[in-house]
């Protein structure tokens, strides 16, 4: 039994899927497949079940899961004491942050970070709350900024701001519509959302299907920038937080409404290891990170509250 046939069934047990679990690994699924193999010859047992729609744990494989889990946490606990062990006053320290925070939050951090500790490398990967969130528990990011209260043995979060995803588009196209947007003007109006963001969408398509009605007139794209290209040119409203357009809107290119909806205003955390188990690397990005937001929100201009 190996510590990466452990990692690999985790994954794949928590995902439900061989090709989720491939993704998040950065391998083959066949190398995972072989992995698992050899970790069901080794203990005798199968584990796992393929279907139609990913994968089911046998009786022995929720054991396993259950037993992996808490070896994997102690290995992550013999690592990090070890990290501290060695008293890191420079580190490589990963983190996650959504599109938005790219945008305004990322550079601001980046220069402070530089100037104040320039014996510590900071390295950002972006993607979705819920992404985010996967990666985090994989192990694969020291902090991420995600939608959800994590409270682990291993990880914490903190919130930090309230933010609204609203309605954005050509500030003369924005001019016309009333604010707050009623929800069933939605319906007709060309929308460009987030392929990638299903819980977005289907919060919309829920709302709306209260008033009997569904969106006739939307397109899906991943690419942000295609999605700036379509809202800064008046052929489309994106549905996205504020600080995606910050520059667009600061400019008065673009402008927003807020769209009335409980469910798009979103709690943002910072997801990372308990402070009590942090490096003093992690510990400084950590007071870092919470003092840039602090004073972004106090400025105002992106529509964040403290919680």
């Amino acid at each position: 039994m190996e510590f990466r046939q452990l990692k690999y069934f985790c994954a794949v047990a928590e995902l439900e899927s061989f090709t989720a679990a491939a993704d998040r690994l950065n391998v083959t699924q066949p190398a995972i497949g072989m992995q698992i193999r050899k970790l069901e010859d080794a203990v005798g047992l199968k584990l796992m079940l393929r279907h139609s729609r990913g994968v089911r744990l046998t009786p022995a494989g929720r054991i396993m899961l259950e037993q992996a889990q808490g070896i994997l946490r102690k290995i992550e606990e013999a690592e990090r004491e070890l990290g501290k062990a060695r008293n890191q006053d420079s580190a490589r320290i990963r983190i996650g942050v959504t599109p938005s925070l790219s945008n305004v939050f990322v550079p601001r951090l980046m220069e402070i970070c530089y100037d104040q500790h320039p014996d510590l490398s900071l390295v950002f990967k972006q993607g979705l709350p819920s992404e985010l969130l996967s990666e985090l528990n994989g192990g694969n990011f020291d902090f991420c900024f995600i939608n959800r209260d994590v409270d682990r043995e291993n990880y914490e979060s903190v919130p930090l701001y309230y933010e609204e995803i609203r309605l954005i588009g050509a500030a003369e196209e924005i001019a016309k519509l009333p604010d707050p947007l009623p929800t069933e003007m939605l319906a007709d109006l060309p929308l460009v959302l987030d392929g990638r963001d299903t819980e977005l969408s289907s919060t919309i398509r829920r709302e709306l299907r209260q008033f009997g009605l569904e969106m006739t007139n939307v397109m899906e794209v991943g690419a942000i920038q295609i999605r700036r290209t379509y809202a800064t040119k008046r052929a489309r409203f994106c549905v996205a937080p504020a600080a995606l357009f910050y520059a667009e809107i600061a400019s008065g290119v673009c402008a927003s409404r807020s769209l009335g909806i409980p469910e798009l205003k979103r709690c943002i955390q910072l997801g990372g290891p308990r402070v009590e188990a942090m490096t003093a690397a992690e510990s400084r990005v950590r007071e870092l990170a919470i003092s840039i937001v602090d004073e972004m929100v106090t400025e105002e201009h992106l529509g964040w509250v403290l919680p």
